[in-house]
């Protein structure tokens, strides 16, 4: 289950983004490591669908800086 999720239109990126200012999903504490994703939306929506761009971090500390998710496969 996602911690939390931002909206971008595909024009703002590359984006900066604090887990402070993000909506949680989920209620406790942040974990020690999180993994970081990035989706591109072919239909605009919430949803997963195959097609969609995609790409995730390694686990990170959520306090990390000047992590970068690079959207490098294809949903299928």
């Amino acid at each position: 289950m996602p911690l939390a999720a931002l909206r971008y239109r595909v024009a703002d990126l590359p984006a900066e983004f604090s887990f402070e200012k993000a909506e949680r999903m989920s209620d406790g504490p942040v974990p020690d490591r999180v993994s970081i994703g990035a989706r591109v939306s072919k239909l605009s929506e919430a949803a997963p669908r195959s097609g969609d761009l995609e790409g995730r971090t390694v686990a990170v500390a959520p306090n990390a800086t000047a992590v970068a998710v690079v959207i490098d496969r294809i949903r299928e």
